[in-house]
């Protein structure tokens, strides 16, 4: 975002000739960011995510105490 803003704002401090479309493009991008960072932090606080990340630990925890893959190979090789 910080690199979208920067552009369109030296467009249109400069003048140039497409400083208007280049803020359309800003404007789009970062509503489309707010969107989806607005969207990521709800699933984040969900409680399906909390639990995802319960187990995503109990399992890092599990590699790092087994010192490896916990599980054997199913077919034994």
């Amino acid at each position: 975002m910080v690199v979208v803003l920067s552009r369109a704002s030296r467009s249109l401090s400069q003048g140039s000739a497409s400083a208007q479309h280049e803020k359309m493009l800003c404007e789009t991008w970062c509503a489309e960011a707010h969107e989806r960072i607005m969207s990521d932090i709800k699933t984040l606080r969900s409680s399906e995510s909390r639990k995802l990340f319960k187990n995503l630990r109990a399992i890092s925890m599990a590699v790092v105490d087994n010192g490896g893959v916990v599980a054997p190979h199913p077919l034994g090789f």
